[in-house]
């Protein structure tokens, strides 16, 4: 049994590593086509970082909600479930988090104020979860689709409120919310943005690692998604099992959200998380779902996410090349994935 977990591990590794030098391959095509050096762009993606304390906390910046949005996809998926609502439940908890701090802990000292705050972020992740959840089991429909719809739900829901209701009337009719108070905010390392979040994003992907294969409630999740019919027979209460996995990964990714307001945005925008929720379901789907290398995965993301301004200022090449790399490097690890089940 170890033995088979250490083979699997290192066919991850190998499979993540040929496909990262395959697309950095397939993207140097493009480079060239655009009369761009390869060389030249990817050593300007290392120096992005090298001395740079700014960009390096950028990427903590990142790599937070990436990886535990990834992780709220990874945890359905376990029991044969699909997260791809993790987007609108990052927005959702941004949501609940910065209302709740304007309206209710403006006049509270951070340590209870940001709690409170983190609580009700997850709450608004799990109701956005919530939603296709009972869809799901009420009325058998398909929750891949509904999460996704769910998506777009709330993100017009934002639109709605920073236009109307929660408009900070001091924000020169700017579309946005009201600022969160000092004592509200998530201190940030010096000299960056970077702050004590991405230690949290880390414990949570290896504490849901151990829950996998360490203990009997993540063996549990693994025969409930291998074959529900025959959990059924074991015994195990599937739908409860899948319900409770469903929830927690929706309260984390309103967590991300909680995080994301308090440390980084301050203030709703129509924009605020936009990207991280399908990013984070990216990290986890390109290391096969595996939350150890999805640490990896997330920090390969968010440094290509966080040097696309500075590809822009230092080579010309427009910022939205960091996005075609990652939709390369995603196209590759899912065709190597695709011709190991075919083979």
């Amino acid at each position: 049994m170890q033995i088979a977990k250490t083979n699997a591990i290192k066919k991850g590794v190998i499979r993540f590593c040929i496909g990262a030098a395959a697309s950095l391959g397939i993207f140097a095509v493009f480079l060239l086509t655009q009369k761009q050096n390869p060389i030249s762009v990817y050593m300007a993606i290392i120096h992005c970082f090298v001395n740079n304390r700014y960009n390096v906390g950028e990427i903590w910046v990142h790599m937070t909600p990436i990886l535990i949005t990834g992780m709220a996809a990874l945890i359905p998926s376990k029991v044969g479930l699909c997260n791809c609502g993790g987007e609108g439940q990052l927005i959702a908890g941004a949501l609940a988090a910065n209302v709740v701090g304007v309206y209710c802990c403006s006049g509270m000292p951070g340590y209870l104020g940001i709690p409170i705050m983190m609580v009700a972020a997850v709450a608004a992740g799990m109701l956005c979860g919530a939603i296709p959840l009972i869809g799901k089991m009420c009325l058998n429909m398909n929750e891949t689709l509904t999460t996704l719809l769910m998506n777009y739900i709330v993100v017009k829901i934002v639109a709605f409120l920073v236009y109307g209701p929660i408009k900070d009337p001091n924000g020169n009719n700017y579309p946005m919310s009201a600022k969160l108070a000092e004592q509200l905010r998530i201190t940030s390392f010096t000299g960056s943005r970077g702050n004590w979040t991405i230690f949290v994003a880390v414990i949570i992907a290896i504490v849901v690692w151990i829950v996998f294969n360490k203990t009997e409630l993540g063996f549990k999740m693994k025969v409930v998604g291998g074959n529900g019919r025959a959990a059924q027979f074991a015994g195990y209460k599937v739908k409860k099992i899948q319900c409770i996995s469903f929830l927690v990964a929706s309260g984390l990714a309103g967590l991300a959200g909680g995080f994301f307001m308090s440390s980084v945005e301050i203030q709703v925008r129509e924009t605020t998380g936009s990207g991280y929720g399908f990013m984070g379901f990216l990290a986890t789907g390109i290391v096969g779902d595996n939350p150890l290398l999805s640490i990896v995965s997330s920090f390969m993301l968010s440094a290509l996410k966080a040097c696309g301004a500075t590809l822009e200022v230092n080579t010309g090449l427009r910022s939205a090349a960091s996005m075609i790399l990652m939709s390369v490097i995603l196209l590759v690890i899912f065709a190597l994935g695709r011709r190991k089940r075919d083979e």
